[in-house]
């Protein structure tokens, strides 16, 4: 005790607030009456077994003292224990759970269950030795007129006050109070914030932080960590919540308008596309009317030729039809003759007998003839079709049988041969159309390469060209940056990255300030079917009039720029601000750069945007834009244009043969097949048809020799046969011809009619001026005839025309309603982005009549929403946004600034403190900078989510889309890790903590204390003891006025892990500060402290859960436990 004693002389009188008395009223387990605490104003001992109601009393008055959002309950537990306990618990006296049967839910149980009749108060009497009043301080609870909010009421006298004596009748429209504020020295206050201003004013307290070191001093428990001791006991955590909050609400406005702007974009994107398929549409459809109405017009011009070539043809007709009606009358009468004299001979030649016998041979003859052309005819088809499969023609059944089996078998190879061969061929002969076209395309490049020096594609090009030539401007009055640019000699293992990032910047044309008017007019009233991107180019700037410093490593310092073009200058500028990526090939310079680009086309921009296309070979220089020098590319075109020459006469020669190929097997199936169709030998042996011919051939021969007259006879009949058929062949023929006339009298009547119909309401004479010229025929010379084939030639002309419109015509048609459709109604995945969607094409169709409606809506939007949307975008993130970003960092630098300051003050009452007062040392604290790596780069991306404010004033849309994103990506990051941001938004986490321990003589340090996990478990007390005691001592303002200061502490259960020894030392540290101590500990851990105990307070739950509380001195509780011979300091 000597060496103690040694330490521990300091002398800071008497004075000072204490506390004298606690009274409780149906606070927790304290029940039924007034519960009372007389410490005295003494150092006192709250004690007793657990569960009893120990940090029940700590707890009313940590409430009484301590704010509620820095009031902790419950501290000698965990955490989640700490939950339980509430004001509302306290003043109900939640004591237990019981189950409920019916519902198996844990239920409540409470002392006061009826909000209506609970009415709890608390109330603490301070006194000061050099001060006459007392203070005394109070609350009191009830519930209001719904019974379900907890009302408080909060009072401060200058006198002695009781419960029992003052606050016996309280009753809640609040007579009480106007009773005692006429009897009493009393205020009362609404708030705590009130409350708490006018008793800190009294307690002669620096400030509310005085408060909250009263409630971290009840809870100090561990103190292994040094840096974890200063701050969560030393330093208030600052409220980040309410102003992150604050931050995400203007966060939220700011994405609802960039969505809005994404938006819209995206609806512009598909509506343009329904506004280009809609022009396409347009322009088909006027050529297609055109194409009618020339067929229409044709039309009628034909008719009224028809008219008059139709009369003109009718009355012929009917002339040479009533002539060759009388020829046939003539004609008839002489077949009557000739048949009367044939009449005649046949009956002569019937009565001869051999003439029957003749005739009937002769009949079968004639059959047999005709069979034997039929039989013979198969069997030389038989036999070509049969030596095309290697086999000889069959002369027997048998080798028929044997070729017939063959058949079958032969016809399923060759069609699976086939069917494999002409799959081929198909896929050969699309990819040598696309072969073709793709080589014109080639030859297009090249062509249009050779006129020129640059590497411009020849579709922009053309689209250039156009342009300026309907403007009456020269081409290079609007360049593309491309074509002023190349790389510098020396770095072509830069070329193809540096391609690909500068090729959108590349193929921009570049327009003068004064020129920019009249191309956005001619843009914006045309259809350019296809894409343009220019550039404003507000001041012309010659090379010599910019100064870029070059920068080797850096993208812009690789580029060379033409001298001779107006735009150098400010193409110069624009590398140098908008392409200072680094050029690197190391990961990890480019993960640190904010715009970096790799060999290999990694391109990193922004700070978050990372890109790279491999659609294309990084060295195919086919594809390469820059430059003003354009042989390299057109030798690689030219001979990947003889490459291909190749492949297509490949292609080609392939086709032939397999061509070829496909037409023997066609044949050989088509043979197989007719050889089938012969079912039977007979059907091909005509050598018997033969045989039985020519036997009766010889019948006949007989039968004629035998008879002279019937032979007399025969020629008569013959000769009048042939006069027969002749006049028969006349009568047909005149017959015929009637025929032929009546039918084109018919077609001419038709024709005549047919014109007239078509006349009818129309001016065939206008047509015919219209038409004459075009169709080049004269109606007074011509004839029907020549009409119907100079109509067909027309019409076959004219209605190609029209189905060439036509088929063009449905396609822009089709895509038009398709574009609709995908505007109407978009891909799941737009619709999961913008999921209102369709709140605006509720009204729409994809029909070609609502083709007006999507014009207007793409007009509104281009020309209003969009630019509002982007309008409300800019000034959300120049005003609001970056307000909230600014307050959001002051808030946290003013609490890092405060912890500067506190941990100043600190120090300064810690110098003040002797340390070692044999080495008359002193402690003061260390602050640095915490180097975790989660606390460093949030606050560098903190720093980095500012926007360049300059860089917004200017407009730069690129910093405006970029700080969008370093904002969107810190607060995504806070919202989504509650955590991590409560990790790094404890400003207490920004900095780590250490002590020295100085001579106080010279100022030499004698120990440093990084860490207290490295020191003894004395040493880590004693640092930790008088860490705390520094801090009390300044809060309290006990050097700053001894006498109105509070000298009040609660420490809970703070020597439960600590030895004796230094427990003493603690004890002897209050002491030394004049501070009256309220220890909290088991029964166990009162020796420790009991040589510093003028009383204990034993606490005991009694009968139904009861708290009691029993106050009596520590020699009663020595005496109790037979120990009187207690060394006394």
């Amino acid at each position: 005790m000597k060496i103690m004693s040694e330490l521990f002389t300091e002398d800071t009188g008497e004075g000072g607030y204490r506390l004298d008395r606690l009274e409780i009223l149906n606070w927790g387990g304290f029940d039924r009456k007034v519960w009372i605490l007389n410490p005295g104003t003494r150092n006192s001992l709250i004690t007793g077994a657990n569960g009893s109601g120990k940090t029940t009393l700590v707890d009313a008055l940590v409430t009484l003292l301590v704010p509620n959002r820095s009031r902790h309950f419950n501290q000698s537990s965990g955490n989640d224990r700490r939950r339980d306990r509430t004001e509302d618990s306290y003043v109900r006296g939640a004591y237990g759970t019981t189950r409920d049967e019916s519902s198996l839910a844990p239920q409540v149980r409470y002392h006061r269950p009826d909000r209506k009749s609970a009415v709890s108060v608390l109330l603490a009497v301070f006194t000061n030795s050099r001060t006459p009043e007392p203070l005394c301080i109070g609350q009191i609870r009830w519930y209001g007129a719904s019974s379900s909010r907890l009302e408080t009421s909060y009072f401060l006298a200058n006198e002695q006050m009781s419960i029992a004596g003052d606050f016996s009748s309280i009753d809640p429209r609040g007579e009480y109070r106007k009773n005692l504020k006429k009897s009493r020295d009393i205020e009362f206050f609404n708030t705590f914030k009130a409350y708490a201003a006018a008793f800190r004013l009294r307690f002669g307290m620096r400030s509310q932080k005085a408060l909250t070191l009263f409630n971290k001093t009840v809870g100090v428990k561990d103190i292994d960590d040094l840096n974890d001791f200063i701050r969560r006991q030393m330093l208030d955590e600052v409220e980040t919540e309410e102003e992150f909050d604050k931050l995400k609400s203007h966060y939220a406005d700011l994405l609802q308008a960039h969505n809005q702007i994404e938006l819209a974009g995206e609806r512009i994107r598909l509506l343009e596309d329904v506004e280009s398929a809609g022009n396409l549409f347009r322009e088909n459809l006027v050529r297609y009317e055109n194409a009618r109405d020339a067929l229409d017009t044709a039309q009628i011009a034909v008719a009224g030729m028809r008219r008059i070539l139709a009369g003109k043809e009718l009355d012929e007709l009917i002339r040479n039809r009533k002539m060759q009606e009388s020829r046939l009358s003539d004609k008839r009468s002489g077949l009557e003759e000739t048949d009367s004299e044939l009449l005649e001979t046949r009956s002569a030649i019937n009565s001869n007998e051999s003439a029957g016998k003749i005739r009937e041979l002769e009949f079968r003859i004639s059959e047999l003839s005709g069979r034997l052309d039929r039989v013979k005819s198969r069997y030389e088809a038989f036999g070509r079709d049969a030596e095309l499969l290697g086999e000889s023609t069959p002369d027997n059944p048998e080798e028929f049988g044997r070729i017939g089996a063959l058949l079958a078998e032969k016809d399923e190879t060759l069609s699976g041969t086939a069917g494999k061969l002409d799959d081929e061929r198909s896929e050969l002969r699309a990819s040598h159309i696309r072969e073709k076209e793709e080589i014109g395309e080639l030859q297009l490049d090249i062509d249009s390469l050779k006129d020129r020096q640059n590497n411009i594609p020849r579709v922009n090009l053309e689209m250039r060209n156009r342009i300026a030539s309907s403007l009456g401007w020269e081409d290079k009055r609007i360049p593309f940056a491309g074509e002023l640019m190349r790389m510098v000699s020396g770095e072509d293992a830069w070329e193809s990255a540096a391609e690909r990032l500068l090729r959108p910047f590349s193929l921009s044309l570049l327009v003068a300030d004064e020129d920019s008017s009249e191309l956005t007019s001619y843009v914006n009233s045309h259809n350019l079917k296809g894409r343009v991107v220019y550039l404003r180019v507000k001041e012309n700037l010659s090379l010599e009039n910019v100064y870029v410093k070059k920068d080797s490593n850096r993208l812009f310092g690789k580029i060379k720029v033409r001298s001779d073009s107006p735009f150098s200058g400010w193409i110069e500028s624009s590398l140098a601000d908008r392409y200072g990526h680094i050029c690197t090939d190391s990961l990890e310079q480019f993960h640190h750069a904010a715009m970096a680009l790799t060999s290999s086309g990694l391109i990193k921009s922004g700070g978050i945007r990372h890109e790279k296309d491999d659609r294309f070979q990084r060295t195919d220089r086919r594809q390469f834009v820059m430059g003003w020098d354009n042989r390299e590319k057109i030798a690689l075109l030219e001979q990947d244009l003889s490459q291909r020459e190749l492949r297509i006469q490949e292609m080609a020669d392939r086709l032939d043969s397999m061509g070829e190929e496909l037409a023997k097997i066609r044949a050989l199936r088509e043979a197989v097949s007719r050889m089938r169709n012969i079912q039977d030998f007979n059907e091909i042996d005509w050598y018997s048809v033969e045989g039985e011919r020519s036997r009766i051939n010889g019948e006949i021969s007989k039968l004629r020799s035998s008879d002279r007259i019937l032979d007399s006879l025969k020629e008569g009949e013959k000769k009048l046969l042939e006069k027969k058929k002749t006049l028969s062949g006349e009568l047909e023929d005149c017959i015929a011809l009637i025929a032929r006339i009546s039918d084109r009298e018919e077609r001419a009547n038709e024709e005549l009619q047919r014109g007239m119909e078509v006349l009818e309401g129309n001016d065939a004479e206008q047509a015919l001026v219209d038409f004459r010229d075009a169709l080049g025929f004269n109606p007074e010379a011509g004839s029907l005839a020549e009409l119907g084939r100079q109509e067909y030639q027309w019409r076959q002309k004219l209605n190609a025309n029209l189905q060439s419109c036509t088929e063009a015509l449905n396609p822009a048609r089709n895509a038009m309603i398709k574009v609709m459709t995908q505007y109407i109604r978009p891909s799941a995945k737009v619709l999961a982005r913008f999921p209102d969607w369709e709140s605006e094409t509720n009204e729409l169709y994809d029909d070609v009549e609502y083709l007006p409606e999507f014009e207007n809506l793409l007009s509104r939007l281009r020309d209003e929403d969009l630019p509002g949307y982007k309008k409300r975008f800019r000034e959300y993130m120049n005003r609001k946004m970056m307000e909230s970003l600014v307050s959001f960092s002051q808030l946290l630098d003013n609490a890092d600034v405060e912890i500067d300051n506190y941990i100043r003050d600190l120090n300064r009452s810690l110098k003040e403190l002797p340390y070692d007062k044999v080495r008359n040392t002193y402690i003061e604290l260390k602050k640095e900078v915490n180097s975790d790596p989660v606390i460093r780069d949030f606050r560098t991306m903190l720093k980095n989510s500012h926007p360049d404010k300059g860089r917004l004033v200017q407009d730069d849309l690129e910093e405006l889309e970029s700080a969008f994103h370093r904002v969107k990506n810190l607060i995504q990051h806070l919202d989504s890790e509650e955590s991590w941001r409560k990790k790094v938004l404890d400003v207490r986490n920004w900095s780590r903590f250490s002590a020295g321990e100085y001579y106080r003589d010279d100022g030499t340090q004698k120990q440093y204390y990084e860490a207290s996990g490295s020191l003894s478990g004395g040493e880590k007390a004693k640092l930790a003891y008088t860490i705390l005691a520094s801090a009390l001592a300044y809060q309290y303002g006990l050097r700053k006025d001894p006498v109105r200061s509070f000298r009040f502490i609660v420490v809970d259960e703070i020597f439960s892990k600590v030895d004796p020894q230094n427990a003493e030392y603690a004890m002897e540290l209050f002491r030394s500060l004049n501070l009256q101590v309220m220890v909290v500990t088991p029964l166990d851990n009162i020796r420790l402290v009991e040589n510093y105990i003028n009383s204990v307070h034993f606490v005991e739950r009694g009968s139904g859960d009861i708290s009691r509380v029993h106050d009596i001195t520590i020699e009663e509780v020595r005496r109790h436990r037979g120990d009187s011979q207690v060394e006394k300091q």
